[in-house]
This record gives C-alpha cells, sequence and structure tokens, in this order.
C-alpha cells in the first residue's frame, strides 16, 4: 500500500489549492523563452479562467457556492468521475441548463488536468473518499444492547406462553371470553417484548434477580426505579422508547389481570386512574411531558428527500460505482451488498413497503412472475404491519411496472453469479445475507437479512453517493408526498398513495398530506388583507 504523501500544510480551501497548482510545471513540459521550466501560472489569463470556471463549478455543484475561499480541501475527497459530475452539475446550477456537449466535455477536461496535477495532494489521508459507514456521525448516544438469550429461564416460558395464547384463535385457557375482547396482535407482543428488555436488563444486571415472573414486569415502583436508571444511561432522548416500555407493561398488566394471576380488583377494562394499566398510561405521558418542558425530547433529524427520480438515478449510480474502501479493494461479499443496495433503491419507488416486508421478501411467495412475464408483490395481511386491523384484513398486491420489474431481472441475474443457478433453493429470500455460520461443504449459509444491517446499508450507501443519510422508511413519505403533492393531485392522487403503501386514504390524508399553511396564508387571506390596505 502506498504512503501517504502530507503536505505542510496541507491547504485548507480551494482557493488555495489552485494557487498552488499555479505554481507547479505544466505537465506538458513546455520552457519560457529564458529556459526555465513554465508553471501553470505562466498559461494565458483566458486559459487559466478556464480552469478556475472548472473548479468554480464543481464548488457550485457540491457546495452551492462559487467562492472558492469558502469551500474547503476536503470537498474534493470523491471519486474522479463523481468529481467530473459535479462540475456538469454546477454549471447546469449556474446556467439553468445543462452546458452543451462541447462545454461540458471541455469542463470535465480542465478538472481532469488538474486532478492529474494534483495527484500528490489528493493522496493525503485527509483527502481519501471515505466509505459511508465511517462518514456517518450518530446524533445521539446509544445504549449496549441486552441478549434477549439473557432472560431468566421461567420468565421466558411465561412469555412464551402470553404469545401463544393471543396467537391461538382457540385458546380455551383462564379469561377466555376477557382474552377475545383483548385483542393484541403476536407483532405487537413481539415488539412489546423489545421494549419490556429494559427492565429485564435492570432486574438482572442492578438488582441481581436470577429467577423473574411476568409479575416482575408490572411492578410500578420497580418502573419508576428502571425509569431513573434508563434515562441516566441515555443521557438524551429515549422518551419514544420508554413510552413503548409503558405502553407493554400495561398490556402485559391486563393479561394478568385476565388470567387472574394479578388480582389488582379491577375489571381488565377499567379505566380508573388506580388500575395498574392506567398508572402506567399516566407513567407514559408525565414522563414525556416532563421530557418536553425540560428540552431532552429528541426527534430524528431532518434528511433530504428523495423523490422516485432521484432514487432511480441513485440505483443507476450504485449499480455501477463500487463501495469505498480505505485498505484496498471491496471484497466480492461487499460487492454483492452493493448491487443489493442500487437494487432497493430501484426497486423501492414501485413497492415503497416497510423494512420488516423487504427483510422478509420470499422469491415465489412474496415476490414472483406471471405468465405474461410481469413481476408482482404480495403479502398476506397477517405478514403486514396493519393488515389485520380494522373490520376486514388488507393484503397487498402490486403489479410492477416494467421499468422496476428490470431491477428484479437485474437482481437474479446478479445472484445466480454469487449463489449459483439454483439461488432460490440457496436461500429462498429475496435479499440473502451471508451468515456467521458454515455448512457441511464449508461454504457460508445464506439466509434472511436482518432489519438493523439492512438499516445501515440503506443508510450509508445514500450517504456515500450523495453526501446525507437517508432511512428506508422515508421511502413511504417521499413517495406518498410526491403523488399529493404534485399540482393538481386529488382524491386520485391519495387513492394512489394508499394502494402504493397498504393503506387506506384516511391513514394517507392524516399522515402524509402536509400542505405549506404559511404559503396558503400568503396566497389567499394575507393576500386579501392587503389588497384592503
Amino acid at each position: 500500500m502506498p504512503k501517504d504523501v502530507k503536505l505542510e500544510p496541507l491547504p485548507e480551501f480551494l482557493d488555495q489549492l489552485f494557487e498552488l497548482w499555479k505554481g507547479q510545471p505544466r505537465a506538458d513540459g513546455k520552457l519560457l523563452p529564458d529556459g526555465r521550466p513554465a508553471t501553470n501560472a505562466d498559461r494565458s489569463p483566458s486559459d487559466l479562467a478556464n480552469y478556475e470556471r472548472a473548479l468554480k463549478d464543481f464548488a457550485l455543484g457540491v457546495a452551492q457556492t462559487e467562492d472558492l475561499a469558502r469551500a474547503p480541501t476536503t470537498l474534493l475527497a470523491l471519486e474522479e468521475e463523481r468529481v467530473l459530475d459535479a462540475v456538469i452539475e454546477g454549471a447546469t446550477r449556474r446556467k439553468g441548463a445543462p452546458p452543451s456537449p462541447h462545454l461540458g466535455s471541455s469542463l470535465r477536461s480542465w478538472m481532469r488536468r488538474m486532478l492529474t496535477d494534483l495527484a500528490p495532494v489528493l493522496k493525503h489521508q485527509s483527502l481519501r473518499p471515505l466509505p459511508g459507514h465511517r462518514l456517518w456521525k450518530p446524533y445521539r448516544k446509544t445504549m449496549e444492547r441486552f441478549a434477549m438469550a439473557r432472560w431468566p429461564e421461567g420468565l421466558k416460558k411465561e412469555f412464551d406462553a402470553l404469545e401463544a395464547a393471543y396467537a391461538d384463535p382457540f385458546y380455551v385457557g383462564p379469561g377466555r371470553e376477557h382474552l377475545k375482547r383483548h385483542r393484541v396482535r403476536p407483532i405487537t407482543w413481539q415488539s412489546y417484548r423489545r421494549a419490556l428488555n429494559r427492565v429485564v436488563e435492570y432486574s438482572v444486571t442492578v438488582e441481581g434477580l436470577t429467577e423473574m415472573t411476568l409479575l416482575d414486569l408490572v411492578d410500578y415502583d420497580r418502573a419508576l426505579h428502571v425509569r431513573a436508571w434508563y434515562f441516566k444511561q441515555r443521557g438524551r432522548g429515549g422518551y419514544s422508547a420508554f413510552g413503548m416500555l409503558c405502553m407493554a407493561s400495561a398490556a402485559l398488566a391486563r393479561y394478568l389481570e385476565i388470567t387472574g394471576q394479578l388480582h389488582s380488583g379491577h375489571d381488565p377494562f377499567s379505566k380508573a386512574f388506580t388500575a395498574p394499566w392506567m398508572r402506567f398510561f399516566d407513567l407514559a405521558r408525565e414522563t414525556h411531558k416532563d421530557g418536553h418542558s425540560r428540552g431532552k425530547v429528541d426527534k430524528l433529524p431532518e434528511l433530504p428527500p428523495l423523490p422516485p427520480s432521484e432514487m432511480e438515478a441513485l440505483a443507476q449510480t450504485l449499480a455501477k460505482t463500487p463501495p469505498r474502501r480505505v485498505d484496498g479493494r471491496p471484497s466480492l461479499y461487499q460487492l454483492h451488498r452493493r448491487q443489493q443496495a442500487a437494487t432497493f433503491y430501484g426497486m423501492a419507488p414501485g413497492v415503497p413497503l416497510r423494512i420488516k416486508n423487504w427483510c422478509e421478501m420470499r422469491w415465489g411467495h412474496n415476490l414472483y412472475q406471471d405468465g405474461q412475464g410481469t413481476w408482482w408483490v404480495y403479502f398476506r395481511p397477517e405478514e403486514l404491519k396493519n393488515g389485520t386491523r380494522g373490520i376486514e384484513p388488507r393484503e397487498y398486491l402490486m403489479k410492477l411496472p416494467p421499468v422496476k420489474g428490470k431491477w428484479v431481472d437485474r437482481w437474479r441475474d446478479h445472484l445466480r453469479e454469487v449463489l449459483g443457478p439454483d439461488f432460490e433453493d440457496v436461500c429462498p429470500y429475496v435479499f440473502p445475507t451471508r451468515q456467521k455460520r458454515f455448512g457441511p461443504d464449508d461454504k457460508p449459509i445464506w439466509g434472511r437479512c436482518a432489519k438493523d444491517s439492512f438499516y445501515r446499508l440503506i443508510r450509508d450507501s445514500c450517504l456515500e453517493i450523495k453526501g446525507h443519510a437517508y432511512r428506508p422508511h422515508a421511502i413511504r413519505s417521499d413517495v406518498s408526498e410526491h403523488l399529493i403533492g404534485r399540482p393538481g393531485a386529488s382524491m386520485r392522487s391519495v387513492m394512489q398513495a394508499a394502494a402504493l403503501l397498504g393503506d387506506t386514504e384516511q391513514t394517507v390524508l392524516k399522515a402524509y398530506n402536509k400542505p405549506n399553511v404559511q404559503a396558503m396564508l400568503d396566497d389567499d387571506y394575507f393576500a386579501e388583507l392587503a389588497a384592503d390596505d
């Protein structure tokens, strides 16, 4: 591996870098009349202006400024092709239209010449293009995970019995009639188990308990101690997670009352403020209100939206751009993950699903091809987050348009190269990931992609190419707001968004219809007031 070339000092801004380039000898070896080597500063004024123009367009393309004194040199920490693309983007922004083929070719040529001349400078460690996971900067402190495998065995068996009772439509145990009324979906109990994991962590690591029951998880005094311990560990944020913990404790308390284990003296559906479940509801509200008053509640940072056209462009860029590495070439598995990210961004505008569905999508079951060669995406109601809510279950069935179906065909060709022609038998999941285990033939086992791994892949791949992160769930709001926010959008647009998301029209209008009220006031009521003045 070549050693880094360090400059003393490294130019901080592009104007300083341009002056450094001007002081270098010309690459063509031209001499001055007195026989001395000519430098780039000896070029004609128009020639120098062209090179400076290319550098300014690059700064305009990546930093939205033509002022080279304000554009840091670290902006050049990109692959050469992306630097040249940024030059064209900046020229387009400056002129209001793409430059002519001749001008575009000249701008790229001038910029490429400077990159070649400045190659020793650009090998500096601080100017190396960093991979997405190195660019990501966490915006809040997170706690270490507590493995559910550390739950006491008795508690695990009791929780398993609870989940089985709610999942069994023919349950005949204690409290059968009340349990039918207290409907909680299995997927909700899975979320509740993850939320209660912090209570178990506190009980095991702080209190030192080795045996626990479900009754220990609904101890209100313990919940108060868990709250103090949890927020001390977090520092900031975590209020939504604690609210989910309280909701889980409330649902668990109701279950224990229904099955005759709690003996609180209240009807399981009582709304008296002294009922155990109502006390947990109040604890959640009180804690969230206190967090707001002290400025401790953190929201996810706003990220730039990706309209469908930008997602398609990002997918095409990812498909042809290998992942960055700071210590050699990317491995075959890293190349596989890059193609996986490209396929997600290519397909997502046509089927803006939740991350759970992307990870659990299977060939032939959730993604299949009909006799005409058209690809379809299908999920049963119980496979969807909200599919079993409401009076009638809702399934998800969406036909992919050809422009999105081609991404499926391309992905299948890739899997044939990586896993072999029988890739569907090797792993039934559409987005397989390599496990840490090996089979009897010493080949890696492929399985379902974990949600946190998929999340990081989508976030980091966008960060590496676009310069900003992206959340897989944001695809739902970006597609919906694109449809509803178009000029002349009507109920027809709302129906399209609801079909794509697998939600109801009411949910789409409530969650994604976000008009600019201030602009509406300026154009309507405030304009009327101004006219009356």
